[in-house]
């Protein structure tokens, strides 16, 4: 068989599966379970598989990996021993929806399936697999991600440094929104 057309099914299944997760959750009335990444990740792994795009895929799996490593853990051992472990995966042993248990699965093979979806992939050897660097070239070098953007030397491993700053601007932002929300609220209760 074709790769494009098993990558093409791989990347349908994950898509459909994806919708059908949203529907699902919807569907049993917790609106707030459609926000799961875990969900909606699906249905991105399967567009980046459609469009042939080994970075954006990347990106999903690096952002899955481990979460996703902590649940199977989680599952196997509650499987296994019939004992929760972490409690992350006692949801699917008290869940009495079929389809729920079976969408829920996708925890399992997820990466594997992504994987040997990367591994099918045509894969342009001059360019970068740098998952971070999904949406942008080198010359354009959007959100700063190949190199610094002013003229400062950054005096260790860039992609490394640009994670840690990055992370350091959301935690910060996050922060100061946090602050300002508390003032506001303050504020607001002394005039009533």
């Amino acid at each position: 068989m074709n790769k494009r057309v098993v990558l093409n099914l791989i990347g349908i299944f994950f898509v459909f599966l994806g919708v059908i997760a949203l529907i699902n959750t919807f569907s049993l009335g917790n609106y707030y379970g459609v926000l799961w990444f875990c969900y909606f990740a699906l249905i991105l792994i399967g567009i980046a598989i459609l469009s042939n795009s080994p970075k954006f895929l990347l990106a999903q799996v690096n952002i899955l990996t481990i979460p996703l490593i902590v649940w199977t853990i989680d599952f196997i051992y509650v499987l296994s021993t019939g004992n929760s472990f972490l409690g992350i995966t006692d949801y699917f042993f008290s869940s009495e929806y079929l389809l729920s248990k079976l969408i829920t699965l996708q925890h399992l093979f997820t990466i594997p399936l992504s994987l040997f979806a990367i591994w099918l992939m045509k894969r342009d050897k001059k360019s970068s697999w740098k998952s971070w660097q999904i949406f942008t070239s080198y010359e354009s070098n959007i959100n700063c991600v190949y190199h610094f953007c002013g003229n400062i030397e950054i005096p260790f491993y860039y992609p490394v440094a640009w994670f840690v700053l990055f992370f350091a601007m959301v935690l910060a932002t996050d922060f100061l929104v946090r602050v300002i929300i508390k003032k506001r609220k303050q504020d607001i209760t002394k005039i009533f």
